[in-house]
């Protein structure tokens, strides 16, 4: 099993080192670049395509892992895994919808309602394949809720994630590390709960994920290989797997004593500051009266470079940031009720962005001065 598990990753990786110059060549021939402005940090137009390999190499992997499980298994694939098969096909039709709601907006543009509601869309199809949300938290912890409560609130869940993800990617690297972090978790998870297609899931996107990083970060001027960025197509595609994953990671909170009560926070740990950050942008856009969807430079990534700090530094900060809140979750869900834990990711996110804050003012007077 081990053998197929490296076999599905190793094919995403290489599918996606070979895919991915050719589509910085396209891009480039055919003018799909995305231009700098007043908002991007980036000098000079990058080709903005790298997503457009997302979709299609992680359902091949997927695919393949299936192929080789039936054939090389057969009898030793639990039946108990027919129904998440059956889940993940429906993840792939709303990740397909997305995918080409992303592929349109890269290339000619999208309206956001029209975003919206492809995105509801396909996050329906979770609780219509039984995968919900089936738990809300309280002062006095998770409870569990009927299904017509936890069916809309996955919906929101599943945009909410999705969205988080998208608007978090404005640094070479960032929403890309993010996931990779995400991913890897997840696998590690679910190996060790023996869920063999959520793990593959897994690791077909974290092939891919990795050769796009590396081209992401590293990518450029002096370098050999070019900069890529993932655009819409690729942020879509990644937060609605993520959502996926992360729905399904909560259900296991009784399994094994390794995640128990703390699959719920695994789930949520490496989504902490892409989720608290939407949050607090479309606070201060509804304070400051203007348009809630509306790119500015609000976001935290934004405010690090006001305070100093490269792009590079940004990013490298924030990812060990988000390395923080998984080793902190995990940790305190062992010892701490759920109240608890909540609290202490909310004091930290206040902390953390107060400091920042504090660090952009100074920063802004002196170039005033």
């Amino acid at each position: 099993m081990s053998l197929i598990y490296l076999a599905t990753f190793l094919f995403s990786l290489t599918m996606g080192a070979l895919i991915m110059p050719r589509i910085v060549s396209i891009s480039q021939k055919k003018n799909l670049m995305d231009a700098p402005d007043d908002r991007k940090v980036h000098p000079i137009p990058v080709p903005r395509l790298g997503g457009i390999s997302f979709l299609p190499l992680t359902m091949m992997s997927i695919f393949l892992f299936n192929i080789l499980c039936m054939t090389l298994l057969g009898a030793e694939v639990k039946a108990g895994d027919t129904s998440t098969f059956l889940r993940i096909q429906c993840c792939g039709m709303g990740a397909m919808l997305l995918f080409l709601v992303g592929v349109a907006d890269d290339l000619v543009g999208v309206d956001y309602r029209v975003k919206f509601l492809a995105q509801t869309a396909a996050a329906a199809l979770f609780p219509l394949s039984g995968l919900t949300f089936g738990s809300l938290f309280t002062a006095v912890g998770w409870i569990h809720v009927p299904f017509w409560i936890s069916a809309p609130f996955t919906v929101f869940l599943v945009v909410y994630i999705t969205n988080a993800i998208n608007l978090i990617d404005g640094l070479d690297g960032l929403a890309s590390g993010i996931c990779i972090i995400a991913f890897a978790l997840y696998t590690a998870i679910f190996l060790y709960l023996r869920h063999p297609f959520l793990a593959s899931t897994c690791l077909s996107v974290l092939g891919v994920l990795i050769v796009f990083f590396i081209y992401n970060i590293f990518g450029g001027e002096g370098s050999r290989i070019q900069k890529v960025f993932m655009g819409d197509t690729g942020s879509l595609t990644l937060g609605y797997f993520i959502s996926f994953l992360a729905l399904y990671l909560t259900r296991f909170s009784g399994e094994k004593v390794f995640v128990f009560t703390g699959s719920m926070y695994a789930a949520f740990a490496p989504l902490v500051i892409p989720l608290l950050d939407v949050v607090r942008v479309v606070f201060l856009r509804w304070r400051a009266g203007a348009p809630l969807f509306r790119p500015d430079r609000r976001h935290i990534h934004h405010r690090l470079l006001a305070a100093g700090l490269t792009p590079h530094q940004a990013t490298a900060l924030l990812l060990l940031l988000t390395l923080g809140f998984v080793a902190l979750n995990l940790t305190l869900s062992k010892f701490l009720r759920s109240s608890w834990v909540v609290l202490a990711n909310l004091v930290i996110w206040a902390l953390m962005i107060y400091c920042i804050e504090r660090k952009a003012q100074r920063a802004q007077r002196v170039q005033e001065v």
